[in-house]
């Protein structure tokens, strides 16, 4: 850059040699025209340079739908409040949200579908600090109608509070640690985020939506606390197989019971209600059974009256 300043000042007029004896020697007017412009053309780079290296970016970012531009002009809308509401990693894992790597291209192209978080994989390494700073800045100033970088950074931010994120995503892939530690990580997503005003419209919150829907319903949390009780490990599976056999035996028993008192009492019902054949039988030959018996006794009394009277005669 000096050496073409020299350069081109070697071909401008000079002043005559006079004015340099009587005034201190100073930059040309045309020199200083040359300079400004060089130092414009420097600074212009360096805005085309980080244009180009956010059209590079954004190439791989997911884009809106054409409907919505064309209808609705961008215009800032209040501060969103919806990300405020999302829970971190171990809170989507409680409330039985599944955490695995995506396959998308762009780090924002982050999907939900039935209960599954699918989240691309991202390298975290000493620029990222920088990168995402820089970036946030650029789009705060230059595209306010699209925060792709600033959403991402307060995304992971409400995402990841403590080291167990970390270790999750880290564990899942998602996120290939090269600062060290999941600490280190989890400072630099907190302190990117803090203090990061997000507006306008994103298709990201739609999403956040769904997930709120999701962690919020009862059902789904019974069941990831079942899973995380009972099916965390083989022993337990083993302990809670013991336990549902015994409770079929336990009922089989009972239903077994049951039906035995059951059908006494409907035997019980029938024969008092209206006897049988057999029973009609049993009971004629028991009644002419006890009148004969009855006819016995009765003629031995007779006997016994008749020998009684004879002796005293």
């Amino acid at each position: 850059m000096k050496s073409l300043v020299s350069t081109c000042s070697q071909l401008l007029p000079t002043r005559r040699p006079d004015s340099l004896d009587n005034h201190p020697s100073q930059p040309s007017q045309p020199s200083q025209f040359l300079v400004r412009t060089i130092q414009a053309e420097k600074h212009n780079s360096q805005l085309l340079m980080m244009k180009s290296l956010l059209s590079s970016c954004s190439q791989l970012l997911p884009t809106r739908r054409p409907d919505s531009s064309n209808d609705h002009p961008s215009q800032p809308s209040r501060p969103s409040q919806s990300l405020r509401n999302i829970p971190t990693i171990q809170g989507l894992l409680e409330a039985g949200v599944k955490i695995c790597k995506g396959k998308g291209r762009s780090f924002l192209d982050i999907k939900f579908r039935k209960g599954v978080m699918e989240i691309p994989y991202v390298l975290i390494q000493d620029s990222t600090n920088i990168l995402l700073r820089n970036m946030i800045a650029y789009e705060q100033i230059h595209c306010p109608e699209r925060f792709c970088f600033t959403v991402y950074a307060v995304l992971m931010d409400y995402l990841i509070h403590t080291t167990k994120d970390v270790e999750e995503l880290t564990y899942k892939g998602i996120i290939d640690n090269s600062l060290g530690s999941h600490e280190d990580v989890a400072l630099l997503f907190n302190r990117i985020g803090k203090g990061i005003i997000l507006s306008g419209d994103h298709d990201i919150l739609n999403l956040i939506a769904e997930v709120n829907r999701y962690c919020s319903s009862k059902q789904h949390k019974w069941r990831a606390k079942l899973v995380h009780d009972y099916f965390s490990n083989p022993w337990a599976i083993f302990s809670l197989i013991g336990a549902l056999v015994l409770l079929l035996l336990t009922c089989e028993q009972l239903y077994t019971f049951a039906g035995n008192v059951t059908s006494r009492h409907t035997r019980s019902t029938n024969t008092s209600v209206r006897p049988t054949k057999a029973t009609q039988v049993r009971e004629r030959s028991f009644l002419q059974h006890e009148s004969r018996r009855r006819a016995r006794q009765k003629l031995k009394l007779q006997r016994i009256h008749t020998e009684i009277e004879s002796e005293e005669a």
